[in-house]
């Protein structure tokens, strides 16, 4: 029966050398203090309350620094998306028709946000992870407010925009 070869045996121990030899990259022997360990990036303490919580005043994500950009990311993850809750919506006119946005949609779209400002809802993971040239605007610059497309069956604007038929 054949013994098995461990990773070891491919490697042979280097003999110390004493200071006076030559110090080629390969044999001098490098510590780092346990207090400066290498981190990708340092944690940034990112103050929660400087945050705005309000879809339509944030500044976006992309554009913060980048490497705070994964430290904002966490901190607005947090703070959840923003869901005012009100008896009442503002009205927004449609031709003939006044129609608002409704807080059950907060229920049955857990990623949905909505801005006072604005008087339109937003798409929370849109935000936290769109570019400088965003795919759907109306969901994380512009703010979506056709109010009558959010009950419309299989044409449920919010339904379309996470891809569900149903």
């Amino acid at each position: 029966m054949k013994k098995r070869k461990t990773i070891d045996s491919f490697f042979q121990q280097k003999e110390h050398t004493s200071a006076s030899q030559d110090h080629s990259p390969s044999n001098i022997e490098v510590s780092i203090p346990s207090d400066q360990q290498f981190n990708k990036s340092p944690t940034i303490d990112i103050d929660v309350s400087s945050l705005e919580p309000d879809p339509a005043l944030r500044t976006p994500i992309w554009k913060y620094p980048v490497n705070q950009m994964d430290e904002i990311r966490r901190a607005y993850i947090k703070m959840r998306p923003y869901q005012p809750i009100k008896k009442e919506y503002p009205p927004t006119n449609f031709g003939n028709q006044n129609r608002r946005f409704q807080s059950h949609w907060f229920k049955k779209f857990t990623w949905l946000e909505y801005s006072l400002v604005k008087n339109a809802a937003f798409c929370f993971p849109c935000f936290l992870f769109e570019y400088k040239h965003p795919r759907n605007p109306a969901f994380t610059i512009d703010g979506f407010k056709y109010w009558k497309r959010v009950n419309d069956g299989d044409r449920c604007t919010f339904l379309m925009h996470i891809g569900c038929n149903t």
